[in-house]
């Protein structure tokens, strides 16, 4: 019986952006094949709506979206998987999660393949601006319940509690050469599926979104406000250059499509941030989103533009809650943002270096499953 991998993917794509390279090198190394589960319809969605994402999962296996509206029928069909899971977890196969087997009934059938459990960081970069960030939101980190004989870390772990599992490191799975590589193989292919128009000559700005809501957030303030005012320096001050705008899962894009319509140098896309760090001179979002990560360890400078509220701006003394990834911090300075932007792309080189990634040993390990 062939080798399998059954992952169950947490209510979030930086899920599965986290373990595909992981899968792949597992699939390129030694031919295990991977069934990527979700029970959640956004995070199916959102997986069919990338499409880098959604033709990666046919290179390595399958997706496997578990829905009914019939909640009954629902129950019976994840039911009758995990005694299917269950069984082949007897012979070939592995178990992958980020938490989802730890909850619920989930727990059960945890148990019965415990010796072929794998705990999966759920982020393939190290935050440690989660902290802050909950804190002036005045709410506790949520606590997650790891379960399964072994872990999978996608970064180094300060964590002093005492280990009962087996630790295997596969460090910053996104900047690894085999998914670096495999990114920019594809890059022409999908840039001309998808961007065809885009002229490599002028220079490119990804501009990444998140929620783009009226009013103010629990940490930022203005937040469609300040969209506005990004949207309108990238079409007016940046006209000779290029803009592809990164929607979120949960951005309302009706809105987005109609406010960069009066402006001809912007353009929506769904391309992977690896893939549009491939070509991108800059990255910038409105509030840090995980995909700055992945620009840094391309080599792409990175730029915050953010209005954090007064509490927040003092907690991280005017640097980004993530200022290991961001190269260039603005708080609510319009001039200073067009004069950031022109700063960088004037400039022939500029170092871009992340010390999170510097010096680790990014080797795998062929003795991976024994």
């Amino acid at each position: 019986m062939q080798k399998k991998i059954f992952v169950f993917l947490r209510n979030k794509l930086g899920t599965i952006d986290a373990a595909l390279p992981l899968l792949l090198e597992l699939k390129q190394k030694y031919d295990i094949k991977s069934e990527i589960i979700t029970f959640d319809y956004l995070t199916f969605n959102g997986i069919n709506k990338n499409i880098f994402i959604k033709d990666s999962i046919k290179e390595i296996g399958k997706l496997i979206y578990i829905d009914s509206k019939n909640k009954v029928l629902r129950k019976l069909k994840i039911f009758l998987f995990m005694v299917k899971v269950s069984v082949r977890s007897l012979f070939e196969a592995r178990v992958f999660h980020f938490g989802t087997l730890s909850e619920g009934p989930f727990k059960f059938f945890a148990g019965l393949f415990y010796n072929k459990l794998y705990f999966l960081d759920k982020a393939a970069f190290k935050y440690s601006g989660t902290n802050i960030y909950t804190k002036e939101m005045s709410k506790k980190p949520k606590r997650l319940i790891r379960s399964g004989k072994y872990e999978i870390h996608f970064y180094p772990h300060n964590s002093e509690r005492k280990l009962e599992t087996n630790v295997i490191e596969y460090y910053y799975p996104r900047a690894r050469p085999l998914w670096v590589n495999f990114s920019k193989s594809k890059a022409n292919f999908y840039f001309s599926k998808f961007h065809k128009e885009l002229d490599k000559k002028k220079d490119l700005i990804v501009f990444i979104l998140g929620g783009v809501e009226e009013g103010h957030g629990k940490v930022q303030l203005d937040i469609r406000d300040q969209f506005k005012k990004i949207i309108r320096i990238l079409g007016e001050e940046f006209s000779h250059c290029q803009v592809l705008i990164k929607p979120h899962i949960y951005t309302d894009i009706d809105f987005v499509k109609e406010f960069i319509s009066k402006f001809n140098n912007l353009e929506l896309t769904y391309l992977h941030p690896t893939l549009l760090s491939t070509r991108a001179k800059i990255f910038l979002v409105q509030s840090f989103s995980s995909t700055m990560a992945d620009a840094k360890s391309m080599g792409v400078p990175t730029v915050e533009f953010a209005k954090y509220n007064d509490k927040l701006i003092e907690a991280t003394k005017g640097h980004s809650i993530e200022k290991e990834y961001v190269d260039f911090f603005i708080q609510n300075d319009e001039k200073l943002l067009i004069k950031t932007l022109s700063g960088i792309l004037l400039s022939k080189k500029i170092v871009v270096k992340n010390t999170e990634i510097e010096g680790l040993n990014l080797s795998f390990q062929d003795n991976f499953f024994g």
